[in-house]
């Protein structure tokens, strides 16, 4: 059974200020739904997939 988002994330989603850093600040991203959050867990919310907390270019270090 696939991993699949069930709209709930709408209600956790969180604005992200284009000036500061993202991560940097806290949020964090699901990949599946394309939203970020500010929560302690490490799984999303809506499908529970993990979040991401570093950015994709920061990865290879």
């Amino acid at each position: 059974m696939g991993v699949t988002c069930r709209g709930i994330c709408d209600q956790f989603r969180v604005k992200v200020p284009t000036k500061q850093p993202k991560y940097a600040t806290g949020h964090k991203r699901c990949t599946l739904c394309a939203a970020y959050f500010i929560t302690p867990e490490s799984r999303c919310p809506c499908c529970k997939m993990k979040l991401r907390t570093r950015a994709r270019s920061k990865l290879r270090i």
